[in-house]
């Protein structure tokens, strides 16, 4: 990512690709679309927040954590944020879950008739029951995203270094102490991206 430093172009990846086909034609304009990112600290979750934010979407967020609820709207920009299961203000167009078994029926209820579901992660686990009428009765979609292609990549840096985001990094880890890395993204309470640096 040029103009970036490496833990900074390690927090790309898939989200050009989440915020381009999986919001963009998932209901109203931009400046009317309200989208709601699950598991407020993660690191895909906290790179959604910014760039759709940047982008003139409302963003909600969720968290079980009262810190990381408030760092999601001082920090990121986040529109609002509220605790897993709460009742929202509103419904949403889009609602974005990288957490998984935990919030995916609370995902489906935020979300208003033909809204759509974005998967793009299971840190909780990703085998759950589901209820189904929950889909069809409303015309939801859902969608899995995985990483995008490296025109992407190249499209997503180039949004980055325009609007300046700096990307949240929770702490950068060498690579002898990957195992407590790996220990502290499995635990939740990081912030941000987890790097390990591999040189």
């Amino acid at each position: 990512m040029p103009g970036s430093s490496l833990p900074r172009s390690a927090q790309s990846g898939r989200r050009q690709k989440v915020i381009r086909d999986d919001i963009a034609d998932a209901g109203p304009s931009a400046a009317r679309r309200n989208v709601l990112v699950q598991g407020a600290g993660g690191g895909v979750a906290t790179a959604l927040v910014q760039l759709a934010t940047t982008a003139g979407i409302r963003v909600w967020v969720t968290s079980r954590d009262a810190g990381r609820r408030q760092r999601a709207v001082t920090e990121l920009g986040a529109d609002n944020a509220f605790a897993p299961d709460a009742l929202l203000p509103e419904l949403v167009d889009v609602a974005m879950d990288t957490v998984g078994a935990a919030t995916l029926t609370s995902s489906l209820h935020a979300l208003r008739a033909g809204g759509r579901l974005v998967l793009a992660g299971a840190s909780s686990g990703a085998i759950t029951e589901l209820d189904i009428s929950a889909i069809f009765l409303r015309s939801l979609s859902v969608l899995g995203s995985a990483m995008g292609s490296p025109d992407d990549l190249r499209r997503l840096a180039d949004y980055v270094a325009t609007h300046e985001i700096v990307p949240a990094i929770d702490s950068i880890w060498d690579l002898d102490n990957g195992l407590q890395a790996l220990e502290r993204a499995r635990t939740g309470d990081a912030f941000g991206k987890v790097v390990i640096r591999c040189s």
